[in-house]
């Protein structure tokens, strides 16, 4: 019958409705699956390149602690060598000072020396001299002592020939 036919028709049609929802659902929940397996995917990239990124920032981070570090000791060893260069002038300086006091001073003791010999080479002279003059007086003495005794010898006689005319 007519009735029976369409209630077998309606009831195809509810039950192609029925599979219908299903497999619709059942897609659904694949593209769903899928969507959830890709946002997995995607998050554990997203997890995995932030933990490279933090290895990054970490990296980075000890790097700048060591170019920080690395930069302290450059200033204190400038530092060091600011005061060792002040300390090199300094030396310089009374360097200078005591290499002048130097030439100075032996400026001054080759005019010493010099003035040694010249009053060295005086006293020889004076020296000589002194000998020469003492070899004249000793002649002199000598000579005069032979006078006196010429004279007193002369007056002896001269008395003598007094006291025979008187």
């Amino acid at each position: 019958s007519k009735e029976s036919r369409l209630q077998d028709l309606l009831e195809a049609l509810a039950l192609a409705l029925s599979q219908a929802d299903r497999l619709l659902a059942q897609y659904r929940f694949q593209r769903a699956q899928a969507e959830a397996r890709k946002l997995g995917g995607l998050l554990k990239d997203a997890e995995r390149r932030r933990e490279e990124l933090k290895v990054e920032l970490s990296s980075q981070v000890l790097e700048v602690e060591r170019s920080r570090a690395d930069m302290e000791e450059l200033l204190q060893h400038n530092s060091r060598l600011q005061r060792d260069s002040e300390e090199h002038q300094a030396l310089k300086g009374a360097y200078n000072t005591l290499l002048n006091r130097f030439n100075e001073t032996e400026r001054l003791l080759k005019e010493v020396q010099a003035a040694h010999v010249s009053l060295t080479k005086q006293t020889d002279t004076l020296k000589k001299n002194h000998e020469a003059l003492q070899l004249q007086q000793n002649k002199t003495a000598s000579l005069l002592q032979e006078r006196e005794e010429e004279i007193r010898s002369l007056n002896s006689d001269l008395q003598k020939k007094n006291g025979e005319i008187s």
